[in-house]
């Protein structure tokens, strides 16, 4: 049998679930419920789109297979797929509003995917007062990344609606690196000891690493290493404690939304920013409005986890994990919009350059200083490490912009009218917000702990204020139309 095994990387998603924590991510498409040539979709509609994309979706094939005694990291092993299984019919309560909807993917997203089977499950869901069907899609972290769930949902979903029930002509499947289980004895100690090798090599970098950023003395150590070695030795500060660091329960709360591109571009041009320093000032302006109605604004800034690809052009259709993180300053301690504007672009700026300094493979390298039979307690571990003793959080929530399809999408011939991100949470950072673009919106999901944000409209709705009323100052008289956004701020 050949086997492809699980880098430490893929391996800490599988690390961190526990009865509070699952470790896949979502995309929720509302889809019109019928066809044009009128099939009604369904899941066994759908279970025939995937069964006819199946051989072009390995990661929809595998299955995990464990080392015994956990010497090292599992494996997965391509094998049948039971369609009956992963794709199910549900439906929301009456009146099956978007809020019904809502908790009903909220429920649905805090069950863990089935371990004995491949990690990804597709739930068709009817009820919705519009007549449309929701279609959630759920893929585990531990087999793919932001980009690769993309190229997974390219392959589900077509751009023209009458390529019915054919597999896409311009997709073409790359077998997975193949390796013997056999071949492989001893892995895990020679990747141990190439890492104690490179560990010198990352001293500099390693206050970018959630899990440590926060230990006594590393911050200063990796700044003068840093400064030793004649790179840039700004750093992000720790973040603020919120509601957001308490121990996360097993349930969760979603929202999703829209807001116009139009907007987001109007607040480009006019700050001569990019869509990331748009959309990160839009949800620092959200939050620091939801923090204060609530009296719970700290005086410094949020800090958010920003993942960034760094998978090689020419590893496209690979799957697995090639990402980096960068912490960034939520600009939430500045009352000014536009200072809000300009403080979110510097700081997205200066994560960029720590991050473009990072080696690309930074955690990787650290996650293999851990010994495989102690990875899971330690991962479980460094999520809690900063509340258990009382240290600074690393972060506060993650915010994500993802680039999504530009022309409408179609499942099996059906319409998507609709195109939302539902991601994750963990220990210690219990709020997340994604967004995504889609046709000419920008849609939003916001997915928190239920129980230190048990309802996610109020702030979703303060997000979606915040774009309008940047949308208007835009109009007006921006700071600085050259290039306002990149000026230091007094």
């Amino acid at each position: 049998m050949t086997l492809r095994q699980l880098t430490s990387l893929d391996a800490q998603f599988l690390a961190i679930e526990n009865s509070a924590t699952q470790g896949h991510i979502n995309v929720l498409a509302v889809v019109k419920a019928t066809t044009r040539s009128g099939r009604a979709v369904g899941a066994e509609f759908v279970r025939e789109v995937v069964a006819t994309r199946l051989g072009l979706l390995p990661p929809l094939r595998w299955r995990l297979q464990t080392v015994p005694f956990h010497l090292d990291h599992p494996y997965w092993a391509d094998g049948e797929v039971d369609l009956v299984h992963h794709v199910v019919d549900s439906a929301v309560p009456a009146p099956g509003s978007e809020r019904n909807l809502a908790a009903h993917v909220a429920r649905l997203i805090a069950q863990r995917l089935d371990r004995t089977r491949p990690l990804w499950r597709i739930h068709v869901i009817h009820g919705l007062d519009d007549g449309s069907v929701a279609v959630l899609i759920s893929l585990h972290h531990a087999a793919v990344d932001g980009v690769s769930a993309g190229e997974i949902l390219a392959v589900l979903f077509d751009v023209e609606p009458d390529r019915l029930l054919d597999a896409p002509a311009h997709v073409v499947a790359v077998q997975p690196r193949e390796e013997s289980l056999i071949s492989n004895l001893g892995r895990a100690s020679l990747r141990g000891l190439r890492a104690l090798r490179t560990a010198p090599r990352m001293l500099p970098h390693l206050d970018g690493v959630i899990a440590l950023r926060t230990l006594p003395g590393l911050r200063e150590a990796a700044h003068a290493a840093r400064r030793r070695r004649g790179l840039d030795t700004a750093t992000t500060p720790p973040a603020p404690r919120t509601r957001f660091q308490r121990r996360l329960s097993g349930k969760r709360s979603v929202a999703v939304g829209q807001i116009p591109a139009k907007q987001v571009q109007a607040i480009r041009t006019a700050f001569g920013c990019t869509a990331n320093d748009a959309i990160m000032a839009i949800c620092a302006g959200g939050l620091r409005n939801w923090l204060e109605s609530h009296d719970e604004l700290p005086a410094e800034p949020l800090v958010a986890l920003v993942p960034k690809s760094v998978r090689p052009s020419d590893q496209r259709h690979t799957y697995g994990n090639q990402a980096a993180l960068m912490f960034v300053q939520v600009p939430t301690d500045t009352a000014d919009a536009r200072d809000r504007v300009c403080r979110a672009a510097a700081a997205m700026d200066e994560g960029k350059q720590h991050q473009r300094q990072s080696p690309p493979n930074l955690l990787e390298v650290v996650n293999d200083l851990i010994p495989p039979p102690l990875f899971r307690p330690t991962v479980s571990l460094s999520g809690a490490m900063s509340r258990m003793f009382g240290l600074r959080a690393p972060a506060n929530l993650i915010i994500s912009n993802v680039p999504g399809p530009s022309q409408t999408l179609y499942l099996g011939g059906a319409r998507v009218r609709a195109y939302y991100p539902v991601s994750a949470i963990t220990e210690g950072v219990g709020l997340n917000i994604t967004v995504t673009s889609y046709t000419d919106t920008y849609a939003i999901g916001i997915v928190a702990d239920h129980k230190q944000l048990p309802g996610c409209w109020e702030l979703l709705a303060l997000i979606e204020k915040e774009a309008s009323d940047l949308e208007v100052i835009a109009s007006r008289n921006p700071r600085n139309r050259s290039n306002p956004a990149r000026l230091p701020m007094g």
